[in-house]
């Protein structure tokens, strides 16, 4: 993930981002950019939803599809079993 602390503003973000692009990663997704937080957000929304929709009877259940890393589902499910052990089991 990109050192956002350190950026002061767009452009030193654009180029730490370039930089990142230059050492051949063809692409980063957002999950990579701002990891963990934008899978926390996602893992936020989705328990969230989960509890209004089933209550807290019903597990919640993850399944993560795509061609990537794995990124998005490894940072929601550290950031679940951290915030929120009893769902993560």
């Amino acid at each position: 993930p990109l050192d956002f602390r350190s950026l002061s503003c767009e452009r030193q973000y654009r180029e730490a981002l370039a930089a990142v692009y230059a050492k051949g990663k063809a692409w980063l997704t957002p999950v990579e950019i701002f990891r963990p937080h934008y899978a926390e957000a996602i893992g936020r929304s989705m328990l969230s939803r989960h509890r209004q929709a089933y209550g807290p009877s019903e597990p919640l259940r993850i399944c993560e599809v795509g061609g990537g890393t794995g990124t998005a589902a490894l940072s929601l499910l550290g950031w679940l079993a951290k915030a929120h052990p009893e769902e993560y089991a």
